[in-house]
This record gives structure tokens, sequence and C-alpha cells, in this order.
């Protein structure tokens, strides 16, 4: 560090050693010093971890399967001591099943036995009765022949059944493409009642056919085509009413009408103008299917609103738009007739 003073007007400048060096001493020195310390400490006494060894992990004792290391080879012959492909081959021993198949040449190989006493195989053969024999190890391979071939199944007979043709009238619908017609048997299937449930699409036209339609007594249903593979609502009948039935062949070909309705209308606000987009509900008022969830509807950029296929009876219509809602109540659907309601 330096300085310059005035002397009768001349300068003179003092020099003083650098301060940064009574800085830097001290800080070294103090380093050292503690290094020092650290070497003197460490080097006699040494360093041990604040933490003691981690515990053993602990091994969990496997199930005894009780596996055996005796092995049995052999072939399966049929009744005609031809190699026999496919067939069963089994053991059990302590409870423990084993088991395996034949190959196409008959072989077969069982593995993780127990012995040397002897067991009992069991092998099973299409077309032959099941049969076990008592081997023992030292006689592997084995050589295993078939003694009795069971009898042929018996033949069932097909049963009676003839093609099915009918059409579906579906009201004020254009066309009746996509309902579905489903036959129910009157009684549960069995060798007596070899009839099961049907189902067809009806077509464009209004037609349907069932190939091979068993013999015997139907309940029939038509379902809307948003219902299909489901058992409800039957278009054929009022709420609560039984379903038809058809005695197939004797009553010929199938005509169904469809006894359903709708109820229509068309949504104004207090001005007279149309509103677009109101949700449209509607629920049977009848106590053992209240509830049931129909199809909604939106009302269209002139408010009208169509709700179809709705089985003769009595209906509940909910109208909502934005926040207000307004219900008709024990509205009445009779077949083939859409019952128009008010804007309100």
């Amino acid at each position: 560090m330096a300085a310059r003073t005035w002397h009768g007007g001349r300068s003179t400048l003092l020099v003083w050693p650098d301060m940064r060096l009574f800085v830097v001493l001290p800080a070294g020195l103090f380093v050292a010093t503690l290094g020092f310390a650290a070497w003197t400490v460490l080097g006699s006494v040494p360093y041990e971890p604040p933490f003691g060894d981690p515990p053993l992990p602990t091994v969990v004792a496997g199930p005894d399967l009780n596996l055996g290391t005796g092995r049995l080879e052999g072939i399966v012959r049929d009744i005609e001591n031809q190699p026999a492909a496919g067939a069963s081959v089994f053991v059990q021993q302590s409870g423990r099943p084993i088991w395996t198949f034949t190959d196409e040449n008959g072989r077969f190989e069982l593995n993780e036995l127990t012995g040397p006493e002897p067991i009992e195989v069991s092998i099973l053969v299409r077309g032959h009765f099941p049969q076990t024999f008592p081997v023992a190890f030292d006689r592997s391979p084995l050589d295993l022949r078939m003694a009795r071939r069971a009898p042929d199944p018996p033949n069932l007979a097909p049963p009676p059944s003839a093609d099915l043709a009918g059409s579906a009238t579906v009201g004020f619908e254009s066309s009746a493409e996509g309902y579905e017609v489903w036959l129910l048997p009157i009684r549960p299937p069995s060798l007596d009642e070899p009839a099961v449930p049907r189902r067809c699409l009806v077509t464009a036209d209004g037609t349907f056919e069932m190939p091979d339609l068993a013999h015997g007594r139907y309940e029939i249903r038509l379902l809307p085509p948003w219902a299909i593979d489901g058992t409800w609502p039957n278009l054929l009948t009022t709420w609560g009413a039984p379903a038809h039935v058809f005695d197939h062949p004797r009553d010929g070909e199938l005509d169904l009408t469809s006894a359903a309705g709708g109820i229509t209308g068309v949504l104004e606000d207090e001005n007279d103008e149309p509103i677009r987009g109101a949700l449209v509900r509607v629920e049977p008022v009848l106590e053992e299917i209240e509830g049931l969830p129909f199809p909604s509807t939106l009302s269209d950029g002139q408010g009208r609103w169509t709700l179809r296929d709705l089985p003769s009876g009595l209906y509940r219509v909910h109208l909502t738009a934005g926040p207000l809602t307004v219900t008709h109540e024990d509205v009445r659907v009779t077949p083939s007739v859409l019952v128009t309601l008010g804007s309100d």
C-alpha cells in the first residue's frame, strides 16, 4: 500500500507493507494447524463408522413339494397293439398328481417320482375303458397295452326341425331393419324338448328367417334396434301382458305387428321460438317396471322431438331445457300412434 504527501510543493511517496498478507497468513496458519491436529488424531486412533453392520437378510424356507428324482418312460398301445397318440398317463403319489400325454408315437415320460416302491399308472385312451397298471421303476421303459375297448356312444337322432320365415310390421316406422325377433321355448331344452332360444334380425323389407328351427312351442318377442340381444321391451304386447305363443311348424309363417307407439312434440319458448337441444326422457308408469331406462332424445333445430318403440301403456315424460324441467304425467301410448304433447 502507498500514500503521497506534500512538503513545500514537493510530494513524498510513502509505502507500507501489503495489508492482504495480514489476512492470508493467519487463515493459512489456522488451516495448517487444523490439518496437523486431524493427522495426529486419525493416525493414532482407527476411524469407526457411527453405524454397525447391516442385519443379515431373513431367509424364508420354501414349501416342501416332496419332489422325487424317479423317472418312468414307456409306450402306450391300443387293443390292436398300435401306438396310442394323445393318451393320458396319470400317477398320484402322496396326494400329488403327476400326469402327461403320449406323443404321436405313443411314448411318454414321467419325472419327479418318488421311489423305489411300485406305483400305479392310470391310462386313458380314446375308445377304450380306463385301465390301471401296477409298475416298478426297475421295469422302465414300460410297454403298456389297453385290454378293453369301450362301446361306441349312442347316436342321437337329430331333433325334427324346419325353416321358419316371417315378416314384421313396425307401425309408423318406414323400415323394420335392425329389429330383432326372439323365440323363447315354453319348456326348458331337454332330450324330449329339443327347442332352444333363437334370435334373428329383421331385414329392411320387414322379412326374417330362422333356418332349422326345432319343432316346438315358443313365446314370441319383438325387440327394437337399441335393445337387440336384450330381454325387453317386447313391442308385440302392452306392459305386463303375456307374450304371444307360436307353435312351430303347425302355425306356419310368422306375421308380426308391433303394438308399440310413440310420443312426439315441439318445444318453444315464451316468444314462440323453437328450443334446440332440450333433453327428453321417458319412463313407464307401472310399479313392477318403474325406473327402467329408455333411450332419451334431444329436440332438433325446430324444437321437434320424437320417442318411438314404446309398448302400449302409460308413461311419464320429462322435458329439460337448461335449469327448467317440465313433466307430463300419465301419457297414454296406443299401437302405431304418435301422441303429440304441447310445448308448455
